[in-house]
């Protein structure tokens, strides 16, 4: 995706925008390699129990598959890659 059409998104999305508020508050440096790895860690691991309880209800099959795709991308992040995966995850 292009920049222009990325700030677009950013533009036209209610929920980009929260989090673009919430983003630019943040007290983590997000190019702080341990404070990014703690902090997509905690939220990976909220983000997941809420599914699990119900309180995060995902609408369909495309919106589960894209959640569950950046929870894809988050998981292999924090426990470091792909090899480190095949230790943890119980197939």
């Amino acid at each position: 995706m292009k920049t222009e059409e990325l700030i677009a998104e950013v533009l036209n999305s209610k929920t980009l925008q929260k989090a673009g508020y919430f983003a630019a508050a943040m007290p983590i440096d997000v190019m702080n390699e341990a404070e990014f790895k703690h902090a997509i860690t905690t939220c990976t691991i909220e983000i997941a129990k809420a599914i699990d309880s119900g309180i995060i209800k995902l609408g369909g099959v495309e919106s589960g598959a894209h959640v569950h795709g950046l929870l894809a991308l988050c998981m292999s992040r924090c426990v470091g890659g792909k090899q480190a995966l095949k230790k943890v995850v119980k197939h």
